[in-house]
């Protein structure tokens, strides 16, 4: 008598793949608090301090970027010795330091169409100066201006 071989099939791989993360805007609004000649601004009710003072220069707010960019969710990164880049949502802002346009997802645009003299600068000791609004607009998020020297910004725009 000769014994049967039972051969077992190999088990069945099941390759599980995740689903693509999806970008989402989170429903409760952020809003953020930025005072001229003020380092302390507030996320929400939160104080954070800057190392640099926002101006006003040629009627607009202009402070480094990052502190508001980031809060909403973006990376901005520096490109020496004059570019900036902001990311987010698959959106991207590109602005030069002594422009008077900027990219946005590859289309030109002014920054300021009504004053053409609205540019990004570099401020001593070397801190670069973006114009508040219109960067924060094209994020998304809509901007107030409260007189005599608070600049909101509620993100996502209601």
């Amino acid at each position: 008598m000769t014994a049967a071989l039972e051969v077992t099939p190999p088990a069945p791989t099941l390759t599980v793949i995740p689903p693509a993360p999806t970008l989402t805007v989170s429903p409760m609004p952020l809003v953020l608090h930025f005072f001229i000649g003020n380092t302390t601004y507030f996320v929400d009710t939160t104080p954070k301090t800057m190392d640099t003072r926002p101006v006003i220069v040629e009627s607009r707010t202009f402070l480094p970027i990052r502190y508001a960019a980031e809060e909403l969710g973006a990376t901005v990164d520096w490109y020496p010795p004059d570019k900036v880049e902001i990311n987010h949502l698959g959106n991207k802002i590109e602005l030069w330091i002594g422009q008077n346009s900027a990219s946005v997802n590859g289309s030109y645009v002014l920054i300021d169409p009504g004053n053409p003299n609205v540019i990004p600068f570099i401020q001593s000791p070397g801190r670069t100066m973006m114009p508040l609004r219109f960067i924060s607009e094209n994020l998304g998020a809509k901007v107030e201006w409260l007189p005599p020297q608070e600049a909101r910004i509620t993100y996502p725009a209601p």
